[in-house]
């Protein structure tokens, strides 16, 4: 056994040695070109050339024979097919040395390469640029890179490259003022738009550039092969365990990103990283970093942990790749803290791009749905990290939904809904809710409820973050115009202030509010109240009633709709439904106090109406006859809830006297008969209705039960009758339920 082994490692090594001896005999063949080649019958030519090819495809070359390989394809001495080969064949098993990208340009510059050849050296040089190893020699060629634009053939490329590579220092008015020559020689392209936009960001004053509102694609893939190759290339190579069980961990910092060495990080994740020549060194600044960091600019590389950036908040400068800002929580921390609009912008265009890309426009495979949901989940981070929500994430899902199957990505998309910002509920039904909707009534009940809790979120997101964030935009743009300034004024709130329209929020909160309770009522009808939904549903509705007192919101909201719903939840045969719905009545009882409070205090306008009390008043009597008194049918008023045929719910619940008194309720007979076997004995066990004369000491049993509804509504809502000093009260007797003065004024709040 050991001998074979010895054998099979001895034959793998030697075909190692074997091809890594035919891969430098490929190479050196190309390297050593020094005069025109035939292609016709040149054997060793198309050797060389396949095997190149053929490695490319499955390892990848090697970062040391890039250089020699872009010299033969530029040196003129190949044929323009071979050299368009050669060049596709430039597939990176790790990092693209910067030297092998400085000298294709070099060579661009000599006029010795073909336009053909020139232009695939630029579609080159933007598939690997994630993966080039540094930048500031590239950098340095930016004004040789514009004068590239004199060719319109390269000009779509030549732009997005510079795209990359701008800095601030490098907008300059001849610049600008050459490139709105060109386009209003070629018209409003989007290469040249993007451009002028990033030029726009860096220096506003300079130009007036009208920029789309959803489209900001500027430069579609035109390699999307080319990329998906590379990708597979380069997941091939990486240890499993290296990046695939980190990449749907929390946010990477740049601490531990400088900790793990370059070629143990994944490069095909689309979020990009911090290049540095620090990248290998330890957190402690080296004396030349110290003495970088007191002149005027600090790049934001050389900023180790939070002190750095407190220290020299107003010098810093965000990374040209705006993207690795999801890798550092200093830069997620540096973006909030700072509020740089050009540097929001910039990361607002990238991350279109990157969701376009990655989601929208690809196919993808196993490995590339780990790579995406490593993306989906630095977005969710972000977002909570912030609080707000992106708009290049609402323009996305306002895409991505309308052509969901309800599986890829379910989890992380259902995460980034819940964190939309707020919006017209036409626009908001639109992109999110009809598509959900859709899916909702064909899936299953496990999606519904995924749908539901992620509406449920989204409600206490509007609430809590969108609707105060809002608020204070629209005081802002009030006061701006009051002192007559032009632009859009800026919330202290929102860092993403870019195609906010205006709105009614709580127009928006309502009309939600009804949609979703529509959509829980429907879905217990498809699944027959199933337990699981109907968690969901209550927990939705004990959200909503509590929306006042936990988020300060200056209504309550309680429709007719909302109503009929909490009704079909009293009548289900689950303890839990008529525990919560118990609940439910005594938190909207707190928060129309709550409401009637702030508004005598003064913090509301009078205007202000509590337009759900009457409605509210009648379901609680409502729920008190029935609950208490076991009487559905009062015949003495004319506003009623209760007044149906159970059997029209639930077509299997048998209709007896007291049918949903509080001791006969079948949603609480399973406590009922617990009570019983607990307080009689086997012999003498009793009938419900004994429990009548003792509903109260019943109640502390459910309360002890983890019941806690029926007790909190008896005690807000129902008092003891009272009697004359010589009779002792009875517990037996029948309660009443009490309302404030006026009963019957909308403005009237029900207390105990």
């Amino acid at each position: 056994m050991d001998s074979a082994k010895n054998k099979q490692k001895k034959t793998s090594s030697r075909k190692r040695r074997s091809s890594s001896n035919g891969l430098d005999s490929a190479v050196h063949y190309f390297k050593n070109v020094k005069e025109r080649v035939k292609t016709k019958n040149n054997i060793h030519l198309q050797m060389s050339l396949e095997l190149l090819e053929e490695t490319s495809k499955t390892k990848g070359l090697p970062a040391e024979y890039m250089t020699d390989l872009v010299d033969a394809a530029a040196n003129g001495y190949l044929s323009e097919t071979i050299s368009v080969r050669l060049i596709r064949s430039l597939t990176p098993s790790t990092v693209v040395p910067e030297q092998a990208v400085i000298n294709a340009i070099s060579h661009m510059c000599t006029n010795k390469p073909s336009i053909k050849i020139q232009t695939f050296f630029l579609r080159w040089i933007l598939v690997v640029y994630d993966y080039i190893d540094k930048k500031e020699n590239l950098h340095k060629l930016y004004g040789i890179i514009f004068y590239f634009l004199e060719n319109q053939t390269m000009m779509p490329y030549v732009c997005h490259l510079l795209y990359l590579l701008t800095q601030k220092e490098d907008v300059r008015l001849f610049r600008v003022r050459r490139l709105l020559m060109i386009q209003n020689k070629m018209g409003a392209q989007p290469y040249l738009t993007g451009l002028l936009a990033i030029y726009q960001l860096y220096y506003p004053n300079m130009m007036s550039v009208v920029m789309p509102k959803r489209s900001r694609l500027f430069f579609p893939s035109r390699d999307k092969q080319w990329e998906m190759l590379i990708r597979k290339v380069q997941e091939n190579n990486e240890p499993v365990h290296c990046e695939s069980s980190l990449a749907l961990s929390h946010l990477k910092s740049i601490e531990n990103s400088r900790q793990t060495p370059r070629t143990k990080r994944r490069k095909t994740d689309p979020v990009p990283t911090i290049h540095s020549d620090t990248s290998r060194e330890t957190n402690v600044p080296k004396e030349e970093i110290l003495t970088a960091m007191e002149q005027t600019k600090v790049p934001f590389v050389q900023i180790t942990d939070f002190k750095c950036i407190l220290e020299n908040v107003d010098r810093i400068e965000f990374p040209s790749q705006i993207g690795s800002v999801l890798r550092s929580q200093l830069g997620q921390h540096m973006m909030s803290y700072t509020r740089d609009q050009t540097a929001t912008t910039r990361f607002s265009y990238w991350l279109q791009a990157t969701l376009t890309n990655e989601i929208l426009d690809n196919s993808w495979n196993v490995g590339d749905t780990e790579i995406t949901k490593a993306l989906l989940v630095k977005l969710i981070d972000f977002t909570d990290f912030l609080q707000e929500g992106l708009p290049a994430v609402d323009h996305f899902l306002s895409r991505f939904l309308s052509t969901w199957n309800g599986l890829d990505f379910r989890s992380e998309i259902l995460q980034l809904v819940a964190r939309c910002r707020i919006c017209t509920f036409g626009e908001l039904n639109d992109n999110i809710l009809e598509p959900l909707r859709k899916l909702f009534c064909c899936s299953s009940v496990y999606f519904k409820c995924q749908v539901v809790h992620c509406l449920t979120l989204l409600v206490r997101n509007f609430a809590a973050n969108e609707w105060p964030r809002y608020m204070d935009w629209v005081q802002k743009k009030q006061e701006h115009a009051k002192s007559g300034k032009e632009g859009e004024p800026s919330c202290h709130y929102m860092l993403f202030q870019e195609d906010r329209e205006e709105c009614d929020p709580q127009r928006t909160i309502t009309d939600l509010i009804d949609y979703v309770t529509q959509l829980c009522v429907t879905g217990l009808r498809l699944d027959d109240n199933h337990n699981l939904l109907l968690f969901c549903a209550l927990n939705f509705f004990e959200e909503v009633s509590c929306l006042e007192t936990n988020y300060h919101l200056p209504f309550v909201h309680l429709s007719p709709l909302m109503s009929s719903a909490l009704v079909v939840l009293f009548t289900c045969l689950n303890g839990m439904g008529i525990s919560s719905f118990c609940s439910i009545l005594c938190n909207y009882r707190k928060s129309v106090t709550s409401v009637k409070e702030r508004r005598i205090a003064g913090e509301l306008f009078e205007t202000d109406t509590i337009s759900c009390v009457p409605q509210l008043n009648a379901l609680i009597l409502d729920t008190g006859d029935a609950l208490w008194k076991g009487n559905v049918s009062n015949m003495n008023r004319s506003s009623k809830y209760f007044d149906f045929d159970p059997r029209d719910i639930h077509p299997s619940l048998p209709v007896v006297d007291n049918k949903f008194v509080l001791y006969m309720h079948p949603g609480l007979m399973g406590f009922t008969l617990r009570f019983l076997t607990q307080t009689q004995s086997e012999e003498n066990l009793g009938h419900p209705k004994g429990i009548k004369l003792v509903k109260r000491v019943y109640l502390e049993f459910l309360d002890r039960e983890n019941m806690y509804g029926p007790k909190d509504f008896v005690t807000t809502f129902i008092t003891p009758k009272r009697q004359s000093s010589n009779t002792t009260q009875q517990p037996s007797m029948v309660q009443s339920v009490t309302l404030g003065t006026k009963a019957t004024s909308t403005d009237g709040v029900v207390v105990s």
